[in-house]
């Protein structure tokens, strides 16, 4: 036999543990250790003592059971013979499906084996040198380095011994829990699909890893609910008009000035409707209730910062987008307008001078705005709804300054990189998963097109079912001079005129059509998520930005090279059959694509990962006030300087003005002195 001089890897630091692939140099019957609750000890044992070792750390400690958890894990082909003592072992489903990929193993590389595999994505993970199997909640994995993508040399020996540790570690890593679960308020009042689906992604990854989740919503989910995961319905709705995709159509641009007097009166309004709610209301006044953190969006809401108050917990704000500068001011972050330009403009890093006098002026508009007539609307609400449920209450903006953390949509890949304080976290697209299997008829749609599919979504506010007939008629025209596929997001059961190369279907699997390897195109308003999706998966865009920050979001993916900008008024048959022949004809497009996607995916932690870890950070060390910038303590004045100013130019002024005086005094004094040598002179003559 062949003997394999894999080099062991070195162990990890802190919680991380290697557990050798090479059987001369350890036993399979052996794996490293650690005591998940001190986070201390790092020994060797046998597997069952070192089984016993978890689970008496679990017993009894966390919710749920040692028997619901049996249960549970049944239903992912994790069977406990024994639920006192917990003996793992895997079903005979998934021992065969483990010996079947066997065969295939030696002719792929270890990380393909993984993305192919049936075992749980909560407990596998690609690293940037091997295989990294671990728990998502206690840190419990270990790591086989593979330099070379070929695993081939490896022979059936090591190769068992591999998938024997393998296996080890994920029936290991399902039993483990978090060090501790957390009682987490989650708050997502904004009634926009988008923005929802943002924040219950992270909702219910911080669920699936132990913790128990109150959300306040007005969109509840509809399946796929934690049972540790309530709640609490609004039901709270956009007032009549505002997104309405009639309207929309029209094409009438809104000034970016109007869209934030718009917003300053529509979010009391939404917020006033959550806090009436019954379910809400028992909450405001429960005595029992005990949280340890909220998560909230802070979107034109911020009374809603009354229930940190309230239950005196700490605060993390999730922004949807590349964020306000109101928003930054929550943790003290710096916004210099000389080269960071608003997120609703489609001003870029690099400005003229005109460019920078106009982002100062639509800044300085929404600074003085927010301040002057939205937060007093806020406080209002504030006073109205939680003055009788805590004493102290304290000033709207008060309670936003105790923000402990910022998580910001956003990541300087395909955006403007800019300066932040410790407490602001991009996570751009972290609600962004990797592609999964489509539903067969769409699965074989897209396999069966050889030529490659193009996708047409205005996303999930507008419906294209009411686009004028003119311009439908413009895009079935093009679309059927494609030798592309056309998949479009058509909310209504038929399209007269439909070519035989376009499918229709009111509600599509976006992310994981954007992940197919047929993708060509993706036509899209320019939404930020439906952008992150592109550009995870590297697929070029033609955006029709129509309201907010789509255009801007566009204009960045058009200055990133792997998009192309289209005017709604200019649509037209000709229009359109050019931007598609550029995009899907040009390379570079496709090339740029790739590029910003290899960008954005090399990042040392994925973006959710990231999101979860501060928070658990936050919890653990109570607010985290140790990144509280200093700023937040300084009045305005201050914090620009402007006394040292003031000080400064008294200073210079009082100088001057004593230059001057002694200037002229020695002026004076050599005049007078000059005057009696000249009556002097005149006497003489």
């Amino acid at each position: 036999m062949r003997e394999d001089t894999t080099e062991v890897p070195k162990p990890y630091v802190n919680n991380w543990y290697v557990i050798p692939g090479n059987h001369q140099k350890a036993s399979s019957t052996h794996v490293k250790c650690c005591d998940i609750s001190d986070n201390v000890s790092m020994k060797t044992e046998s597997t069952q003592s070192c089984q016993k070792q978890f689970l008496k750390k679990f017993e009894g400690r966390h919710p749920p059971s040692i028997w619901a958890l049996s249960k549970k894990l049944e239903t992912k082909g994790i069977l406990l013979d024994d639920h006192a003592g917990g003996r793992p072992q895997m079903s005979e489903e998934t021992i065969q499906n483990g010996k079947d990929r066997l065969l295939e193993f030696p002719k792929k590389s270890l990380r393909q084996l993984l993305q192919e595999s049936e075992l749980p994505r909560s407990t596998c993970q690609l690293s940037a040198n091997g295989i990294l199997v671990r728990s998502r909640n206690a840190g419990f994995g270990s790591e086989w380095d593979v330099n070379s993508p070929d695993i081939s040399r490896f022979h059936s020996t090591h190769i068992h011994m591999m998938i024997g540790t393998l296996c080890l570690l994920v029936m290991l890593t399902a039993l483990t829990t978090p060090a501790y679960t957390a009682r987490i308020l989650g708050v997502a009042p904004f009634p926009a699909p988008s923005h929802q689906i943002l924040l219950t992604s992270l909702f219910k990854e911080l669920a699936n890893r132990g913790h128990h989740l109150t959300v306040i919503t007005p969109l509840p989910l509809k399946e796929g609910k934690p049972p540790n995961y309530v709640e609490i319905d609004t039901g709270v709705t956009f007032p009549p008009g505002i997104v309405d995709s009639n309207n929309m159509f029209k094409g009438e641009e809104v000034s970016r000035y109007m869209v934030f007097i718009m917003m300053w009166n529509i979010g009391p309004k939404l917020l006033e409707s959550t806090f009436e709610n019954p379910d809400v209301q028992k909450l405001l006044h429960s005595k029992t209730e005990k949280f340890d953190l909220l998560l909230t969006e802070t979107f034109f809401n911020e009374a809603i910062l009354g229930l940190a108050h309230k239950f005196n917990v700490p605060i993390i704000s999730v922004c949807a987008f590349a964020g306000l500068e109101s928003m930054g001011d929550a943790v003290g972050n710096p916004y210099p307008y000389s080269y960071v330009p608003n997120a609703l403009t489609k001003l870029t890093t690099h400005m003229s001078f005109l460019e920078r006098l106009q982002n100062t002026l639509l800044n300085t508009y929404v600074k003085l705005g927010h301040y002057l007539y939205y937060l007093p609307k806020q406080n209002q609400l504030l006073v109205k709804y939680f003055k009788d449920t805590k004493e102290n209450l304290p000033y709207v903006d008060d309670l936003v300054k105790r923000t402990s953390l910022v998580f910001l949509n956003n990541h300087f890949s395909y955006n403007f990189p800019r300066p932040y304080v410790p407490n602001i976290v991009e996570v751009g697209g972290f609600h962004v998963k990797p592609a999964k299997k489509l539903p067969q008829d769409l699965q074989k749609f897209m396999d069966d097109a050889k030529e490659g599919v193009v996708y047409f979504s205005l996303g999930s506010n507008l419906q294209s079912s009411a686009l004028p007939e003119y311009r439908k008629e413009a895009f079935l025209k093009a679309f059927s001079k494609l030798k592309q596929k056309v998949l479009w997001k058509f909310e209504a059961d038929n399209l007269p005129g439909q070519p035989a190369n376009v499918k229709i279907q009111k509600w599509l699997p976006q992310s994981d059509i954007l992940g197919h390897p047929n993708i060509r195109l993706f036509i899209t308003h320019g939404g930020l998520l439906s952008t992150q999706e592109a550009i995870y998966n590297g697929v070029p865009l033609v955006g029709i930005p129509l309201f907010a920050d789509q255009k801007n979001n566009v204009l960045k993916s058009e200055e990133n090279g792997l998009a192309k900008l289209m005017d709604f008024q200019n649509i037209t048959e000709s229009s359109l059959d050019w931007v598609l022949d550029e995009v899907l004809n040009k390379p570079t497009y496709l090339k740029n694509a790739k590029r910003i996607s290899k960008i954005y995916l090399d990042q040392p932690k994925p973006p959710m990962d990231l999101a979860v870890y501060w928070t658990e950070y936050v919890i653990r060390h109570k607010g985290a006030p140790h990144l509280r910038s200093a700023s937040l303590d300084l009045n305005w004045f201050q914090l620009h300087l402007l006394d040292v100013a003031a000080v400064l130019i008294l200073i210079l002024a009082i100088v001057i003005i004593g230059l001057v005086f002694i200037i002229r005094t020695l002026v004076r004094l050599v005049t007078t002195k000059k005057e009696p040598l000249t009556k002097s002179s005149k006497k003489k003559n």
